[in-house]
């Protein structure tokens, strides 16, 4: 695949999730309107039908909640198309597994000095067995 449009949408209220990974998407809402919460901002976009598009970036999510009867038109390149050399392509998704991995480190980090010690959770032996 190396580019992609695809419409899409639903006649009830609906929601979920829309995550890019390799490539950006673009989005154009044909009808209807979108209530959209980015993991870029800490805020949310009404988004109505009136020529409203975005794009999203490689490597965000982003949770959407679609009111009755809206309808997407989605345009989608491929990896290859943004990073045309497979090297290119190969560094940006080890700096992302990277970056994920050092965050997780950093959260579990200040868990650490939150609660002091490991021994926080309990375990089959720590819990005392009455007698």
């Amino acid at each position: 695949m190396i580019e992609e449009v695809s419409i899409w949408g639903w006649p009830l209220q609906a929601g979920g999730l829309l995550k890019a990974e390799f490539s950006s998407r673009s989005f154009s809402i044909i009808s209807g309107r979108v209530a959209e919460w980015s993991n870029v901002e800490a805020k949310y976009f009404i988004r109505k039908a009136s020529n409203s598009s975005w794009e999203q970036g490689k490597w965000t999510a982003s949770v959407v909640q679609l009111d009755p009867n809206t309808w997407i038109l989605e345009y989608r390149r491929s990896f290859l198309m943004d990073n045309p050399k497979p090297v290119s392509a190969a560094g940006e998704f080890l700096k992302f597994r990277l970056t994920r991995e050092i965050k997780k480190m950093m959260q579990e980090f200040w868990l650490l000095t939150v609660f002091g010690s490991q021994d926080f959770f309990y375990t089959e032996r720590s819990i005392p067995i009455p007698t």
